[in-house]
């Protein structure tokens, strides 16, 4: 998928406030500025047995491998309106400090992207649609009360996740 020059100056932009700015674009993009270096940031979002602390939605995560990085397995557990779901997920990009990425059984990409920036670190969730499966569209609307309920809940959680990442490097810090 490319993202446009202009998203990323708008992200790129320095900041003159420490606080965090959020924005979700249609493109499903939420960023985050944080008071913390990249590398904290990614250790915390690549230990996925953290996401239940970070995600409204995964609320656990398990390794189904040993191998951690690129090509590792495991198991996110999900809910939304009262439902649980398993969604296996794969790695596929893993790098320190720039980039944890994965691919889940819907055939969603979920990235996180990291960059250095006025001493702390522009944290970049992406969610990424152009593998989704069709049925995901199908499910959405016959159990999850429709589609543009599904991707509001989806943007939402999106925001509040990269917060919550926020609140936890900063008070770590």
């Amino acid at each position: 998928m490319h993202i446009s020059a202009k998203f990323w100056n708008m992200a790129k932009a320095p900041r003159r406030d420490r606080r965090a700015f959020m924005t979700v674009s249609p493109e499903d993009h939420v960023t985050a500025f944080i008071a913390a270096d990249p590398d904290s940031i990614w250790d915390m979002i690549s230990d996925v047995t953290r996401m239940g602390h970070w995600s409204p939605e995964c609320y656990r995560a398990i390794w189904l491998t040993p191998r951690r990085g690129k090509g590792a397995l495991f198991l996110g557990l999900n809910t939304d309106r009262g439902l649980r779901w398993p969604s296996p997920a794969i790695v596929t990009e893993s790098e320190r400090g720039k980039v944890f990425a994965f691919r889940a059984s819907s055939g969603v990409l979920w990235r996180y992207r990291l960059t250095a920036e006025n001493g702390g670190c522009l944290l970049v969730e992406e969610r990424i649609t152009s593998g989704e499966f069709r049925y995901v569209k199908a499910a959405y609307r016959l159990f999850l009360g429709g589609y543009e309920r599904r991707i509001d809940v989806l943007r939402a959680g999106m925001q509040r996740t990269v917060e919550r990442i926020r609140a936890a490097a900063e008070n770590a810090t």
